[in-house]
């Protein structure tokens, strides 16, 4: 895959801050970009960053392998577009989703450790 960095501004309105990422900002996520995306419609894969699973290899997720299915995807069509989103699992946070791992680990059940540490309010009780 190639790398093509473009700015986005994040101020649209201009009222003198700089666009992009500055002291005390946090990029929201990166595309890479493979090929002519172009010339037809490309292959796009949008993923949450998840560093228990993309660098660790945790099996307590799919992470890594949706990710490496994305980008040889992408390889083999020649084209194609990862999004990658920094928002650890899918937002909920990293502390969080060790906290809720160490609850799984004592024997509570994915939904109720989300519960427990605030993740998955708005799910149902069942």
């Amino acid at each position: 895959m190639g790398f093509e960095g473009v700015l986005i501004a994040t101020n649209p309105c201009g009222d003198g801050r700089s666009a992009g990422a500055g002291k005390g900002e946090v990029e929201g996520l990166v595309a890479l970009v493979m090929g002519d995306i172009h010339s037809a419609p490309p292959v796009v894969r949008i993923h949450s960053q998840c560093l228990t699973g993309d660098v660790f290899g945790s099996l307590r997720c799919d992470c890594r392998l949706q990710l490496e299915l994305a980008m040889r995807r992408i390889a083999k069509e020649g084209a194609g577009i990862l999004l990658y989103e920094q928002q650890e699992g899918r937002g909920i946070g990293l502390m969080a989703k060790l906290k809720a791992y160490e609850l799984q680990d004592q024997g509570m059940d994915t939904v109720e450790s989300q519960r427990r540490v605030g993740i998955c309010r708005r799910l149902p009780r069942v």
